[in-house]
């Protein structure tokens, strides 16, 4: 009984040390891929810094780039501003002007009225005179042939 039971404590220790093997086995295999996902873990997440990077780094670029964009702009606006204000400063000026030229000109028209009525008065005085004077040369020659009539019948 003693080898008997050896050879059976042999059988069950054979097979259990087996069923370890496949355990340590299969556990060993487990271990291998729960490092190869670990490793493909690690890798995926470094892409993905190595990509949250570059996105990083390029939103950094654009945004020194819209930052000069907005001092370029801001330069030019301020530059226009004082452009708008030497403008403005020429329209006043302008307008001004304009406004001296408008009273010149409504002087100018009253004078040139007013001229015209005084061309218009003398215009109508000699009209008058040359009247009065054709009158007067008619009533001369009318009084030189009544003279003349009557220095003729005196003499016949």
């Amino acid at each position: 009984e003693t080898t008997q039971q050896k050879d059976g404590s042999l059988l069950t220790w054979q097979r259990s040390h087996g069923e370890l093997e496949e355990e340590l086995d299969r556990t060993v295999a487990k271990v291998s891929q729960l490092q190869t996902a670990v490793h493909q873990d690690r890798e995926a997440r470094a892409k993905e810094a190595e990509a949250f990077h570059k996105t990083v780094l390029e939103h950094t670029r654009q945004h020194d780039a819209v930052r000069k964009d907005r001092d370029g702009l801001s330069s030019e606006i301020h530059e226009l501003k004082g452009m708008l204000m030497g403008h403005e400063g020429v329209v006043a000026k302008l307008q001004d002007s304009r406004k001296h030229e408008e009273h010149a000109r409504q002087r100018l028209l009253q004078e040139l009225e007013r001229t015209q009525e005084e061309a218009n008065s003398l215009r109508d005085e000699i009209l008058t005179l040359q009247s009065q004077a054709m009158n007067y040369q008619t009533s001369v020659r009318h009084e030189g042939e009544t003279r003349r009539q009557l220095e003729n019948r005196a003499l016949l």
